[in-house]
């Protein structure tokens, strides 16, 4: 049966999977998303329901042009609720890398970091990337501190993307950080999956054929009342 029919909530305009998410953590931006969700939901079944509720006093074309009137207002709600809570996710990626790599030490200066750079430089590329291994096996948050935002003349070639490198160590000193990252991924998801079935169900429900014969009648009435409105205004010969 059609959704529109009596205004059934597609499963992916419920906040069920961003509840289970967010199960004994209580994250802020989670909240915010569901309850995004959740509006999307209830904008789907007033849609819903006026696309259903019948009216003696309208024609079809009228109706459908209703329809695609509140239609475009519900989109633009939804763009709203969409932006609002991929920011808060966004910033919320942010601040937790941000206090990941406070925590690794990786934003440290360490007194070494010169004689680091001067012994990687005299390396060959081989000795040089199996010692930075080594450090990030060992966890030597200095040594990769001292080689990040130096450039090649100053270090010597560097066989790993630093970008990598940095991940490494952030895992080792900041384990939970992946785990929270992946939640936010999820989150993500589950916000497209409300906004891409939103705009799905909501076109679904158009009757496009009656609102291209309501926007013709509207402009053939809107010519017919200019040309009386000309007419009335005419001096009497």
């Amino acid at each position: 049966m059609q959704h529109f029919l009596r205004g059934t909530t597609p499963a992916g305009l419920t906040d069920a999977g961003v509840r289970h998410l967010n199960h004994e953590k209580n994250v802020p931006e989670f909240n915010l998303l569901g309850a995004g969700i959740e509006r999307m939901g209830e904008l789907h079944k007033a849609l819903s329901t006026i696309r259903a509720t019948s009216d003696s006093r309208q024609t079809p074309e009228a109706r459908a042009f209703r329809y695609k009137t509140v239609r475009d207002q519900a989109l633009a709600k939804v763009g709203l609720i969409n932006a609002q809570a991929r920011k808060a996710l966004d910033d919320r990626r942010e601040r937790l890398r941000g206090e990941a790599f406070k925590k690794s030490g990786l934003l440290e200066t360490y007194p070494q970091a010169q004689e680091v750079r001067q012994v990687l430089r005299g390396l060959s590329q081989k000795e040089r990337d199996a010692e930075i291994n080594a450090a990030i096996d060992r966890g030597d948050v200095w040594v990769i501190a001292a080689i990040r935002n130096f450039p090649p003349l100053l270090t010597g070639k560097i066989g790993m993307p630093i970008s990598l490198i940095e991940n490494l160590i952030i895992a080792k000193v900041a384990p939970e950080l992946d785990a929270e990252l992946e939640d936010l991924k999820t989150a993500e998801t589950h916000l497209d999956i409300a906004v891409d079935t939103f705009a799905r169900e909501a076109e679904r429900m158009r009757d496009i054929e009656a609102e291209g014969r309501a926007v013709k009648d509207a402009r053939a009435t809107a010519e017919a009342d200019a040309a009386f409105a000309k007419a009335l205004g005419a001096p009497v010969e």
